[in-house]
């Protein structure tokens, strides 16, 4: 208010309704792959610029890992 950003007359609310989830017990659990290929491909090529850029050698490409993790599925 004091830098003249907010006038602070006008209030503007949000007033949606959502059903609550709140029952802790009612889920199943899943077990998926976790997708990092894209972030690791975006990723590389640019340190590998980097490296070009820098006169360094490219790095030696590594085994790709599949992973999965568990999670909860809730159920509506």
């Amino acid at each position: 208010m004091n830098h003249k950003m907010v006038g602070g007359r006008v209030l503007f609310t949000d007033s949606t309704h959502l059903k609550a989830n709140a029952n802790k017990h009612k889920y199943t659990k899943e077990e998926v792959k976790v997708e990092t290929r894209e972030y690791f491909e975006e990723l590389n090529k640019a340190i590998e610029e980097d490296r070009i850029n820098h006169g360094k050698k490219p790095l030696k490409e590594k085994e790709e890992k599949k992973e999965t993790k568990e999670i909860r599925v809730w159920e509506e």
